[in-house]
């Protein structure tokens, strides 16, 4: 995927309290459906993998990884 797709590869995104990952996720498919409408992936928040029903917090660092695999 071109580097361009995205405006930068760090950003703020204001959320609601209580948001989750998953309220993540859709903000992101909206804005860069590109991206994340291409395939699965792995969602990391501050370098633990977590699934969509993790509630975030002020400061949470989000990573998005595509699923790889092979053999």
């Amino acid at each position: 995927m071109p580097p361009e797709v995205l405006e930068s590869d760090w950003f703020d995104i204001e959320l609601p309290e209580g948001a989750t990952v998953g309220d993540l996720t859709k903000i992101m498919n909206s804005r860069y459906p590109q991206l994340f409408g291409m395939r699965g992936l792995a969602l990391f928040i501050n370098g633990e993998n977590v699934t969509e029903d993790v509630v975030l917090h002020e400061g949470d660092q989000a990573f998005f990884s595509p699923i790889v695999g092979g053999g």
